[in-house]
């Protein structure tokens, strides 16, 4: 895996939208579309990764838990 640097555009990886100047990982199968139209180059400086970074799990967007409403039966029909 190679660190590359976003030149133009935006780029969708892992559900996340990663724009220009900033860096993003990717296998070299994954990245080879994105080198071929010059939206990715190779980064030359590879960002240093801590210990403490690795570790951290990332944040992950979670929805409320699902609470059903009560089902009201119909109006009665006034004659």
């Amino acid at each position: 895996m190679t660190t590359y640097k976003v030149v133009r555009n935006f780029v969708a990886h892992a559900g996340k939208l990663v724009g220009p100047g900033e860096h993003l990982t990717l296998k070299d199968q994954e990245a080879k579309h994105l080198l071929a139209t010059g939206q990715i180059a190779p980064d030359a400086v590879q960002p240093l990764r801590t210990k403490a970074a690795a570790e951290a799990p990332e944040e992950t967007a979670t929805l409320p838990d699902v609470t059903p409403e009560p089902i009201k039966p119909p109006a009665r029909k006034r004659k």
